[in-house]
């Protein structure tokens, strides 16, 4: 089974990389993924803090990074026990226009259980489309304060005698 959810960003590419790819900061703009510790490397193992978007309550899991392509993609996967009775794949996806880039984040659940986590699934689909709205939020907040900064800075220039 596949959640997928996708959002536009009026940002490039590598501004929202850079704030995916910032680990030790998921807790201050994520309500979802809100502890994310590890190396993003494949085979590195990451330790995994989801705050549940109906109950707040927190589930804390171990997983394997699965595929690290710079400003494309990241693939974490997690086991329940083993392989056979539930995997899931946790993924961001990033698709770059013309003066967009689109978020694609989701997960491939899979396995012997998958009927027991059913009752989940909107719940987890909330919290991933509450992480892409903050996603947006914070890269295009960023992105403004970086534009206004710059703007502020040549006014200023031009000023100077």
């Amino acid at each position: 089974m596949e959640l997928r959810t996708e959002i536009e960003i009026a940002a490039p590419v590598a501004a929202i990389w850079d704030v995916l790819t910032d680990l030790r900061h998921y807790g201050d703009w994520n309500p979802f993924i809100v502890g994310l510790q590890g190396q993003l490397e494949p085979n590195a193992t990451l330790e995994v803090t989801l705050s549940l978007p109906d109950s707040n309550a927190e589930q804390r899991y171990r997983a394997r990074v699965q595929k690290v392509e710079p400003e494309r993609e990241i693939v974490w996967e997690s086991q329940r026990f083993f392989k056979a009775l539930l995997t899931t794949r946790h993924f961001f996806r990033l698709e770059p226009g013309a003066d967009h880039t689109r978020f694609v984040h989701g997960q491939d659940v899979s396995g012997m259980l998958l009927s027991s986590v059913l009752p989940r699934v909107t719940e987890a689909t909330r919290g991933l489309v509450y992480m892409n709205q903050a996603l947006k939020r914070r890269v295009e907040s960023q992105a403004s304060s970086l534009s206004a900064s710059q703007t502020s800075s040549a006014l200023s220039d031009r000023a100077r005698p």
